[in-house]
């Protein structure tokens, strides 16, 4: 069962610092009627329907059910406003709560609203397509004003929204791009885009201010990308999710809908080569960043160590055809992933290994690949595949290895 992420706080040696978990709704149903949770493979967003507001977005795994490490990543983004310098000032909002909704959780959901400035001598007409897709979010407004005879020369469009980097907010800004963090505290990174076919009228944002504004006058298509990059604890996580979205915005809206996986590799395993039509009982190999081995005391919020601090899940996919493989965890927190049976296909694979800590529901996921390389037999009788079938000693000297790499004995 899915259930949405609420924030609560710990106390640290740096003082009180929120992190996620899992829980019920943290504003009463009520307050949100026009709210939904909606899903794309890599993101929970919470959306609104009437103004076209977005809210949350944590990273998540939909097909396997577990978030990533970090809190959201928007407090409140997606309001417009429409100022016509005759006629006076409107908040976009659909008109008779009637918004067009094609919802895939789990893939691309697109939300039509439409909404008229009724009462002004010459109403306008805005209709907000809303995107959600990936790792994105996609609000495209198209303006239009027939009764005019000024058409859209006196208007101008704002659209404002809130970062729950909150007080930590550090920008970035380039044209028409805006990239915001919390230095790693947190939050995840969002990198913003805006395009327009009327005056670009730039960014308001204040470093230590969550509080971010783009406008544009005499537009009559207005769209504005975010691109939410989560990161782990481990491997410069942080600085590579912030470089990625920093190379991502300019080329918006090229990349809008794909996915990514929190930066920083937590674990990292050894290529494992096999031969065609050769059994296989080997367990891989693999070594652990620092950070999941000792204590966390700060956003990520595990009292001891990631692998004893709670149950741990696995799962492991896109494996060559003919092998299977076992996963479990030991009393002590040490893990065995074991890849056994025969491989049937030859060729260079990328399976995928998810670890997720099971306190309530999956969260603090970490994806990680293995290479499998399966080659012919003759080829490997001629040397070009180095790796025969492990013999027991082999095989019982990389259980060690395994075992030794992650086990951790609790702290005193």
């Amino acid at each position: 069962m899915r259930t949405r992420r609420t924030r609560h706080s710990i106390g640290t040696a740096a003082g009180v610092v929120a992190f996620a978990t899992v829980g019920a709704l943290l504003v009463p149903a009520a307050a949100y009627a026009n709210h939904e949770i909606y899903y794309t493979e890599s993101v929970e967003w919470y959306v609104g329907d009437i103004e076209g507001d977005v809210e949350d977005g944590y990273t998540y795994d939909y097909e396997n059910d577990a978030y990533g490490w970090n809190f959201n990543g928007l407090d409140e983004v997606g309001y417009l406003t429409l100022t016509d310098t005759v006629q006076g000032t409107w908040n976009f909002e659909d008109d008779d709560d009637d918004a067009v909704l094609s919802i895939v959780q789990g893939g691309t959901s697109v939300i039509t609203m439409t909404g008229t400035t009724a009462g002004w001598a010459h109403p306008y007409t805005v209709v907000l397509t809303l995107t959600l897709a990936g790792n994105y979010v996609h609000w495209q407004y198209d303006i239009s004003n027939p009764t005019n005879p000024d058409g859209l020369l006196n208007s101008s469009v704002s659209f404002e929204g809130e970062n729950e980097a909150g007080t930590d907010s550090v920008y970035v800004e380039s044209g028409t791009t805006l990239v915001v963090d919390d230095t790693g505290i947190g939050a995840p990174v969002v990198g913003y885009n805006a395009v327009t076919n009327g005056i670009f009228g730039g960014w308001d944002a204040v470093n230590g201010d969550p509080d971010v504004e783009v406008s544009a006058d005499d537009a009559s298509q207005f769209d504005v990308y975010v691109v939410l990059h989560g990161y782990t604890p481990c491997a410069n996580g942080f600085t590579l999710a912030k470089a990625a979205v920093t190379a991502l915005v300019p080329t918006l809206p090229a990349t809008f809908g794909e996915r990514y996986n929190d930066a920083g590799a937590c674990i990292t395993w050894t290529p494992l080569s096999l031969i065609r039509g050769v059994p296989v009982n080997q367990v891989l190999v693999y070594t652990i960043d620092p950070a999941l081995t000792t204590p966390f005391d700060d956003w990520y919020s595990v009292s001891e160590s990631y692998f004893i601090d709670e149950i741990v899940s696995s799962v492991v996919e896109n494996l060559p055809a003919g092998l299977t493989a076992t996963s479990d965890q030991q009393l002590d927190g040490s893990f065995i992933v074991t890849i056994s049976g025969t491989p049937t296909t030859s060729g260079t694979f990328t399976s995928r290994l998810l670890f997720a800590q099971d306190s309530g529901g999956g969260f603090n996921q970490i994806r990680s690949n293995v290479a499998i390389t399966v080659a012919d037999p003759q080829l490997a009788a001629t040397g070009t595949d180095l790796l025969v079938p492990i013999g027991l000693g082999s095989l019982l000297l990389m259980t060690g290895l395994g075992m030794a790499v992650i086990a951790r004995r609790r702290l005193a």
